[in-house]
């Protein structure tokens, strides 16, 4: 476990049941971050932006997120 230097770990409630999932991706060095990236960028994946919400709408898009119900990414402008 000490070589691994960075981590992302997403939340996400499973709808059928109410219980929440945790599911991360380790990467373990910036070598292999770099060409992950590289691979993602020669492939031309790109997130799916479901909405997009101001900061001042913040409350409304945590609402949107709780309902469950986007698919892709819910993007808060500042």
């Amino acid at each position: 476990m000490s070589n691994r230097r960075a981590r992302t770990v997403f939340r996400r409630r499973d709808r059928t049941e109410g219980q929440i999932r945790l599911q991360g991706v380790v990467v373990r060095s910036l070598t292999d971050q770099l060409e992950m990236i590289r691979a993602i960028e020669s492939l031309g994946v790109r997130p799916v932006i479901d909405s997009s919400f101001h900061l001042q709408e913040l409350p409304a898009a945590f609402r949107h997120q709780e309902a469950g119900r986007h698919i892709g990414k819910i993007v808060v402008e500042m």
